[in-house]
């Protein structure tokens, strides 16, 4: 039996978030054609029809969607993908995998169609057995505004990075949490010569930091 991977991007490079740090979007932004065009349905059947000729029964089958940010393709695209892998589960082991900005827009049209099943499986998401509901959604789910607040939160993050790298500013400052501080079981200790509770770092959460 076979066990085969298949790594698609539906979307090519396009994504709905411009972080900096990105270094797929300078990759693309070098090629002649920096983001493609999307999948169509003509091609997705015509790709799928092919790699289903190249499985046998009993063989397993994993598809994970990148980008650029993959959940731009939109509903549709995934429930045509969907409806024509679900006829292949009788005689095939289909696993899924997203990789997507890491938050999921709060709008349930889309984490339903990306676990149709609402196992949370494939979404960071927590389902009630009972009435199907999403138990954990405060800490997993984020409007635009919100991914927004986030995103310039780490451009200011990267920001001050630099600043300190570029003044000289690199001595070893450990993060220490719940009292333990990460020096006890680094390697490198001897290379930095840290010395224990000098220059060492303690961050305070809310528990929600990007709440309005």
């Amino acid at each position: 039996m076979k066990a085969l991977t298949f790594l698609l991007k539906p979307v090519s490079s396009a994504c709905n978030m411009g972080c900096d740090y990105c270094f797929y979007a300078d990759v693309s932004a070098r090629r002649a054609l920096p983001c493609a065009p999307r999948m169509t349905e003509p091609f997705l059947r015509e790709m799928l029809g092919r790699i289903r000729l190249s499985l046998s029964d009993g063989d397993a089958v994993c598809f994970v969607f990148q980008g650029g940010e993959p959940t731009l393709a939109g509903l549709d695209f995934y429930r045509r993908f969907f409806e024509i892998t679900g006829e292949w589960e009788r005689r095939l082991r289909i696993s899924y995998a997203f990789q997507t900005n890491g938050l999921l827009l709060d709008e349930e049209s889309i984490y339903r169609a990306m676990d149709t099943k609402g196992t949370g499986e494939f979404v960071p998401l927590n389902f009630n057995a009972k009435t199907g509901k999403v138990t954990n959604g405060k800490s997993t789910l984020a409007d635009e505004a919100k991914l927004g607040r986030i995103r310039d939160h780490l451009d200011g993050l990267l920001i001050d990075m630099a600043k300190n790298l570029y003044s000289g500013r690199i001595d070893a400052e450990p993060l220490c949490t719940g009292g333990r501080s990460p020096c006890t079981y680094c390697e490198f200790r001897c290379a930095c010569t840290h010395r224990d509770g000098e220059h060492e770092r303690t961050i305070n959460i809310k528990d929600d930091p990007f709440a309005e």
